[in-house]
């Protein structure tokens, strides 16, 4: 987004918090995020989410609004978070009705994220998701079911990646079919920490519906990521259960979310 990863920060009084887990396929609201979602969904990193506001379906009209946006993104492009942030708060505060604005509330939520600061990140994100006819909305969905994975509260984050998904569906293909795979994919790990194992073969198949994914690939991956996470003898109960299908594995490889 406009706070792409390596632009250069301002300084935050806020501690960081450590680790900060980064969206798996860091998926961006671009055209072009089947790129980015081939990334395998594996062990989350440290890294703040990468994306380029390059690849953002922003909105075509002219006006004010959206020259205070293109110099917000001349900023990021020259390495000024400060005068990127100072555009930003003029085109919210003066521009309030702009289809520019929830790309706004998503930059300054991608920013926080990046320093740390899940709270606000969290809060600008849903600022950003209150805008039902932009295209953002789905995406600022995702980025939310993530700060709740760093707050430590896996069911709303398992229920941000399952609203991630529905929301989806109002997007284009091209865009919608990564960012469920995405959000799929992503709930796993929460699912793992704060689910019922032998519930996962029914809880996906209605999560997966329509999705494009397949059913047996995220299970596979609920498989790895519960041996990973010591709860290996549910899973051998669990598979002994269902009669040792396909995707009892047995966690030995992790299977790579499916191509867009």
């Amino acid at each position: 987004m406009l706070f792409a990863c390596g632009t250069p920060r301002e300084r935050s009084t806020v501690a960081p918090v450590t680790p900060v887990r980064e969206p798996q396929s860091s998926v961006a609201p671009s055209a072009v995020v089947a790129a980015t979602a081939r990334r395998d969904a594996g062990a989350p990193s440290a890294a703040a989410p990468s994306s380029d506001s390059s690849t953002l379906p922003t909105p075509s009209t002219g006006g004010p609004d959206a020259a205070l946006f293109e110099r917000a993104e001349a900023a990021r492009r020259a390495g000024d978070p400060a005068a990127m942030r100072a555009a930003l708060l003029v085109l919210v505060r003066d521009h309030p009705t702009s289809p520019f604005v929830p790309h706004a509330y998503f930059a300054f939520g991608e920013f926080y994220f990046a320093e740390g600061r899940m709270q606000d990140a969290a809060n600008l994100f849903e600022k950003a998701s209150m805008f039902p006819d932009s295209d953002v909305v789905p995406f600022a969905m995702h980025r939310i079911a993530w700060c709740q994975v760093n707050l430590g509260d896996d069911q709303k984050a398992l229920q941000g990646f399952m609203n991630a998904t529905r929301a989806a569906k109002t997007l284009p293909p091209e865009r919608a079919r990564p960012l469920a795979i995405a959000s799929v994919f992503d709930s796993v790990g929460p699912f793992v920490r704060a689910g019922k194992l032998e519930r996962a073969p029914d809880f996906y198949r209605r999560f997966v519906d329509g999705t494009g994914v397949e059913l047996d690939a995220v299970l596979e991956r609920v498989v790895a990521t519960a041996v990973d996470s010591g709860r290996g003898d549910e899973i051998v109960k669990l598979c002994r259960d269902a009669g040792s299908p396909r995707w009892c594995s047995g966690g030995e490889a992790r299977p790579r979310a499916p191509q867009p």
